[in-house]
């Protein structure tokens, strides 16, 4: 398996002397990656998202690159990425996203997930982390992009304010139905990516 890893976005806030950048996940992430992953089973938050039930790390690493070609897919899902967010090689979080939209996903699901790993929370890699994902997917043509939240996660509602989101609705979630979701539309689009360049995966941008 090829190790290298392609570096998909970088993005350094202002204040920020570290850069977090988003990569595909490689061999080397194993030990820290699947510990987060157990650490957040027992809640709602997935950190290597529904795509991995305890295979072999190598194999999932295959399986997400499946998913990001949108290669041999399962009826139902669409082709997305599960990135590693990263700060000078230390694993600090993860992000994910669709590069199609759906109903499910423009109305209720969202176009972006992300989780920190508890050791880096209250650092701002929260707020820095679906910020340069929501300008790929802009330029994936996914646009206007949902940020979805539980309505009682305050947090959570803060960073997708921060990211330049605005409330769109309050309304029922689909799953579990008993949580309400606060949706966002975010609105962040730099004048870096105006063109709305059509992102190659795998490719550095400028």
């Amino acid at each position: 398996m090829d190790k290298r890893a392609p570096t998909l976005a970088r993005w350094s806030s202002v204040g920020q002397l570290m850069a977090l950048e988003l990569r595909s996940f490689m061999l080397e992430d194993e030990e820290v990656a699947l510990r987060a992953w157990r650490d957040c089973r027992s809640s709602r938050l997935e950190f290597l998202t529904s795509h991995y039930e305890g295979p072999p790390w190598p194999e999932y690493l295959e399986l997400t690159t499946k998913y990001r070609a949108g290669s041999n897919l399962p009826e139902g899902p669409v082709p997305d990425a599960n990135l590693a967010a990263v700060v000078e090689r230390w694993l600090v979080g993860r992000v994910s996203m669709p590069f199609q939209s759906t109903e499910y996903l423009a109305t209720h699901g969202g176009h972006i997930g992300y989780a920190v790993i508890e050791e880096h929370r209250r650092k701002g890699y929260a707020t820095q982390t679906p910020r340069p994902a929501s300008e790929l997917e802009i330029m994936n043509e996914v646009s206007p992009v949902l940020l979805a939240c539980d309505d009682d996660n305050v947090g959570a509602a803060a960073v997708r304010e921060r990211c330049g989101g605005t409330l769109e609705i309050v309304g029922p979630s689909v799953s579990p139905p008993s949580l309400q979701h606060r949706p966002y539309i975010s609105l962040a689009r730099s004048a870096h990516f105006s063109e709305r360049r059509r992102l190659r995966m795998g490719s550095r941008t400028p």
